[in-house]
């Protein structure tokens, strides 16, 4: 049984479910990025201000609340439509935004981030469409995908890690 949006997350340090996924992208982007990860035993959370604390009840370091920043400016885009549209950038937000359906834009984040933290970012939104069951649209044909692209990643990663199969040039669903 799923918690709910505001159910505090065991083992999260008191954060609720709906930061928690974004609290996990955080760590794992740090443990990618081997960047050092302080946690200061005696800092205390200010009163009146909220603060992010790690497992352990410490305060994060900088970097961990900028990724969990990013986890959740992944997911910023997701709609209800049942739809995601993938593309080369920029032309697929167009599509998207025309169409109500979820894409993936963390805008300048993009610039700060390691190739690797990018990946893990765009992953991280592909799970999400992928656990819903999206259908993922295509603002281009398969037929003219730039080779080495994140576009060709993505379509890749559903196909071969999440079960996804191609419905016609422009399209693909879960399952067989």
């Amino acid at each position: 049984m799923l918690a709910g949006a505001g159910a505090l997350v065991p083992g999260l340090g008191g954060l609720t479910a709906a930061r928690a996924p974004a609290k996990k992208l955080g760590k794992e982007i740090l443990e990618r990025a081997k960047l050092p990860r302080p946690v200061p035993t005696d800092i205390k959370k200010p009163p009146g201000r909220q603060t992010s604390l790690d497992a352990e009840g410490g305060c994060c370091s900088l970097a961990s609340r900028a990724a969990d920043d990013i986890g959740s400016l992944a997911l910023r885009n997701i709609t209800h439509s049942g739809d995601a549209v993938l593309g080369h950038f920029p032309g697929y937000i167009n599509k998207a935004n025309a169409r109500g359906a979820s894409h993936f834009d963390i805008r300048d984040a993009w610039n700060s981030l390691s190739d690797a933290e990018r990946w893990l970012v765009n992953t991280h939104f592909l799970d999400t469409v992928a656990d819903r069951g999206d259908r993922v649209l295509l603002s281009l044909p398969k037929t003219i995908i730039r080779a080495e692209s994140y576009l060709a990643k993505e379509v890749q990663y559903l196909t071969s890690e999440k079960g996804y199969v191609w419905i016609n040039q422009w399209a693909l669903k879960p399952g067989g």
